[in-house]
């Protein structure tokens, strides 16, 4: 079990190898991301970072603009010297890693059938994990939940397979600490699963100092990876903004820059203990319970079924054996199954608490077939009828699992094309609505500043707080020209944002934004409505 592959699972192995090209070519055939995401700031805080432009922009992501950009960096360079199909090959190489992961862990969690067929049992129960309805339609975008997942699986994987030798030392945990941390360093709702992590280490048998150093251990070198992956970012908003996590949470931070509201969106979270308890069951078949897009996915819900399972099972195991003279038993799950289990279970709470949101959730839908394989081949009944449950489970995934794929377009030269319009001297760009906005950003001439006057996180009910009033400043004192870039579902916003500070725009003279992610752009003149200057 030293190993990721071991060299007998010839099919295993073959698996291994051939997955991260398959998915590559696969996202090929989906063509090219175009994401909202990804429009919005996924390409333009990467270009603001590298070029040091943050204090010439306002907020031009909405709130993703002060999320940690070194996320965004690795793509953003490649992109500007590959060709469009390149990237996104690329791109879809991270979720062929999880299938690696995964087969991994099926080999320490569930070894009697990931063995099977000379490791064509593995191969089945990570693809099960990596086809997954919410995980693969991110399959070559720039969304990373399925490239986040990496450390989350790798941090599970380091300790599940100290607990299935027999042995776990602190150095495992604080490898696996480290690792889970850097997740949550690049992007914070990672967190629920260090958390999820946290408690199972704690749960380990031992003493309450053994339990505490151990817990302590992992938790110190998960800060280590915090601090190494976005403590940098974490410094910047607090000098310029006053909040760490600028905005989110400034209700407790209290940040003269954002109103005092915890900025999350809590649109999904269950609003009572009946409803959270309800939700897995209510969302497999109403994804719109917790999240945007239509997909249809059943793994958590068949791995909660075989938790309960599970559950039943050993109650009726501890009734048989009750009694002053009935000898002790083994535990019917591994050490290694019940960390991964406790740290599950733990993540989905945290998760349902604070997010609700699904794609904060596909590294457990990734998890979920290798979990629920290990429950039911721990289930005390015929081994015969143990594996045909599985494959019939399996089965009933492969038929019953449907995608969204997201927005795509075709490929073209590069991964973003725009061509910017003419202005006048010295201009500055207003943005106002909802509207995805910031990826042509990077197209336009270098000095132009983007002011955003209205969208997620700077509304019309903020009137003059946070950035609302430094946008006010940066427009009265601007001697140039203006325009207005907004998508042109926002129409209806326009004049009552600009009224706001004194201007109108030119709507008869907007002109369409020439780009290959969305061509719903729209680039106006603007004029003032005063004699301010």
């Amino acid at each position: 079990m030293g190993s990721i592959v071991s060299e007998r699972d010839v099919v295993g192995r073959a698996c291994c190898v051939a997955a991260p090209i398959a998915f590559g070519l696969l996202a090929l055939a989906l063509g090219q991301d175009a994401n909202w995401d990804l429009q919005n700031y996924h390409w333009y805080n990467a270009y603001a970072f590298l070029t040091g432009r943050g204090d010439l922009d306002l907020a031009p992501a909405q709130t993703p603009t002060f999320y940690n950009p070194l996320l965004d960096v690795p793509f953003f360079v490649l992109a500007q010297h590959a060709p469009a199909w390149l990237c996104t090959f690329v791109l879809a190489l991270a979720h062929g890693f999880d299938f690696v992961l995964l087969y991994a862990l099926s080999r320490v969690l569930v070894p009697q059938w990931s063995r099977i067929a000379r490791g064509g049992g593995g191969a089945l129960i990570a693809a099960l994990g990596v086809a997954g309805g919410g995980v693969f339609g991110l399959l070559g975008t720039t969304f990373y939940d399925n490239a986040l997942s990496l450390f989350l699986l790798s941090a599970l994987w380091l300790v599940c397979r100290a607990l299935a030798g027999g042995v776990i030392d602190l150095r495992t945990l604080a490898a696996a600490g480290l690792l889970a941390g850097a997740g949550v360093g690049l992007k914070l709702p990672t967190a629920t699963y260090a958390l999820g992590l946290s408690i199972a280490c704690f749960a380990l048998p031992g003493s309450v100092a053994t339990r505490l150093k151990r817990t302590t251990t992992f938790g110190l070198a998960g800060l280590v990876g915090v601090l190494a992956f976005g403590g940098f970012w974490m410094l910047h908003l607090w000098r310029h903004f006053g909040n760490p996590v600028f905005p989110y949470f400034n209700d407790v931070i209290g940040s003269s820059m954002a109103l005092k509201e915890n900025y999350r969106d809590t649109r999904f979270i269950p609003t009572s203990l009946l409803d959270a308890l309800a939700l897995p069951f209510r969302s497999a078949f109403n994804p719109y319970l917790v999240g945007e897009v239509d997909f249809t996915d059943y793994r958590i819900l068949l791995l909660i079924v075989a938790a309960l399972v599970t559950g039943a099972f050993a109650a009726l195991r501890r009734t048989k054996k009750a009694g002053p003279d009935a000898a002790p038993s083994a535990p019917m799950l591994a050490p290694a199954l019940r960390f991964a289990l406790i740290a599950a279970a733990a993540a989905y709470a945290a998760w349902l608490a604070v997010f609700a949101i699904y794609r904060y959730l596909v590294a457990l839908e990734l998890l979920a077939p290798v979990l629920a394989a290990a429950l039911i081949a721990a289930w005390p009944i015929r081994p015969r009828t143990r594996v045909a449950i599985g494959l019939a489970c399996a089965l009933l995934l492969a038929v019953t699992t449907r995608t969204s794929y997201w927005n795509r377009v075709p490929f073209g030269a590069r991964f973003v094309e725009v061509t910017a319009p003419q202005m006048d001297p010295n201009p500055m760009v207003l943005m106002a609505g909802y509207g995805p906005l910031a990826w042509v950003i990077p197209s336009f001439p270098a000095g132009v500043p983007f002011v955003r006057l209205h969208g997620y996180g700077n509304e019309l009910r903020d009137a003059d707080s946070g950035l609302a009033r430094i946008a006010r400043s940066r427009v009265a004192n601007h001697s140039g020209s203006f325009y207005l870039l907004f998508e042109a579902d926002d129409v209806a916003l326009v004049d009552e944002v600009l009224a706001r500070f004194d201007l109108a725009a030119n709507l008869a003279a907007c002109e369409p934004i020439d780009g290959n992610l969305n061509g719903g752009l729209r680039f106006c003149p603007v004029h003032r409505t005063s004699t301010s200057p």
